[in-house]
C-alpha cells in the first residue's frame, strides 16, 4: 500500500470535519456540534452530534449557527460525544475550511477533559484554494460562501456542522482539477505547496490555530507553529555565524554596507564604534 504522501488527492481516506462552537477563542470556547462525512459517502452518510458545553452560549454565536441553550440542554457532554466519533477521526486525512481552528478547539477540549488524541494528517481548504486559484483571487472570494458559489456548490445547510462538512467535502473535490493544473497531484505535493504560504501560516498561528501546513511528525502531535521549532531559542548567534561580524559607523550607507559584506564574505554587519558600543 502506498504511503499517504505519494497517494493521489482523489484517493486519500478523506474525512471532512466541521465544528460549531461557543466562540472563536481556541483556548476558552467550547464545542457545540460536530459534523463528519467521509469522501466515499454522500450527504445522507454524514454524522452530526450536539454537545452540551457546560457553559453559556453567547447570543452572537447563536446568531451565526442558531444553536441555543435549549438545543443542547439534553445533549451529552464533550467526553461522551468525542468518544463516539474518535475512531472515525483516526487514520483519516482531515479536511475543512480553516481546519486549523477546528483542530485547535478539539485539542483544547481533549486536554481539558484529560483525553488522549492525536490527529494524523490534515488539509486546510482555504490554503488549497489559495494554491489552486491564487492569492489575488482569494482576496475577492476568501470565504467558504464565495468559494462555494464559485464552484456552484449548494449551501442549503450552511452554519450547521454537518452542512458545512458537506460543503467542505464538495469544495475539496471541486478544487482537485484546478490543483492538477498546478501539478498538485498527491498529498505530498499539496503539503509542499501549502508549506510555502508563510503569511497565511503565521496568521493562523497568531490566532492560536493548529498549523496544518507544517511537516507532520507524530512526535510533535498537534502543537501549533509557534511551538514547533525551538532552534532559535537554543542557539546563540555566534554559534551559527560562519565569519566574524563587521562593525561600521552610523553614517555608512546601505550600498557601502552591502559592498563591505560582499568584499569580506561576511554574514553580519553591526552599526557602532566598537564591540562595546554597538548601536544596531
Amino acid at each position: 500500500m502506498p504511503s499517504l504522501a505519494t497517494m493521489p488527492l482523489d484517493q486519500l481516506p478523506i474525512l471532512s470535519l466541521d465544528l460549531e462552537t461557543t466562540g472563536l477563542n481556541t483556548r476558552q470556547d467550547r464545542v457545540l456540534q460536530i459534523g463528519l462525512i467521509a469522501a466515499s459517502g454522500d450527504a445522507g452518510d454524514g454524522t452530526e452530534f450536539l454537545v452540551n458545553p457546560g457553559t453559556a452560549i453567547p447570543p452572537q454565536s447563536t446568531a451565526i449557527h442558531g444553536i441555543t441553550a435549549e438545543d443542547v440542554a439534553e445533549a451529552p457532554p464533550f467526553p461522551l460525544v468525542f468518544s463516539a466519533c474518535r475512531d472515525r477521526l483516526s487514520n483519516r486525512v482531515l479536511i475543512g475550511y480553516n481546519i486549523g481552528f477546528d483542530l485547535a478547539i478539539l485539542s483544547a477540549e481533549t486536554d481539558r477533559h484529560g483525553m488522549e488524541w492525536r490527529w494524523g494528517q490534515a488539509l486546510c481548504l482555504r490554503q488549497l484554494a489559495t494554491i489552486a486559484l491564487g492569492r489575488d483571487a482569494m482576496l475577492m472570494m476568501g470565504d467558504l460562501d464565495s468559494l462555494a458559489a464559485h464552484y456552484s456548490i449548494d449551501t442549503g445547510r450552511r452554519h450547521s456542522a454537518l452542512g458545512d462538512a458537506v460543503i467542505s467535502l464538495a469544495l475539496y473535490q471541486s478544487l482537485l482539477a484546478d490543483l492538477r493544473e498546478k501539478s498538485i497531484i498527491t498529498l505530498g505535493d499539496a503539503k509542499r505547496a501549502v508549506a510555502q504560504l508563510d503569511g497565511e501560516r503565521m496568521a493562523t498561528a497568531r490566532a492560536g490555530w493548529v498549523d496544518v501546513a507544517s511537516p507532520k511528525d507524530e512526535a510533535l502531535g498537534n502543537m501549533p507553529l509557534a511551538r514547533i521549532d525551538p532552534f532559535p531559542y537554543r542557539h546563540r548567534i555566534s554559534e551559527i555565524m560562519m565569519t566574524e561580524p563587521l562593525i561600521r559607523p552610523r553614517n555608512t550607507t546601505l550600498l557601502e554596507a552591502a559592498k563591505t559584506l560582499s568584499a569580506h564574505r561576511a554574514d553580519c554587519l553591526f552599526v557602532g564604534t566598537g564591540p562595546e558600543a554597538i548601536e544596531g
